[in-house]
């Protein structure tokens, strides 16, 4: 179930982008870069502004610097 389309959390937008963005942490911390990658396109698609997507692109890189670094 998405958290944006028809999910329980659509009424209320912006703890639902928290939320992807904390899962979206949480999948690349345990190593499901697939998984990431899905709850960041869903950052993307439901971005309100730059500063949303800036977010959602911060993820990617972090994660990168963490898998470069190991």
């Amino acid at each position: 179930m998405s958290l944006f389309d028809g999910g329980w959390l659509e009424p209320d937008p912006a703890f639902a982008r928290h939320a992807a963005s904390l899962a979206a942490r949480a999948s690349w911390l345990v190593g499901d870069v697939p998984r990431m990658e899905q709850h960041v396109d869903r950052l993307r698609e439901h971005a309100r502004d730059v500063v949303d997507r800036l977010r959602a692109e911060e993820i990617v890189v972090t994660a990168r610097i963490a898998r470069a670094a190991s």
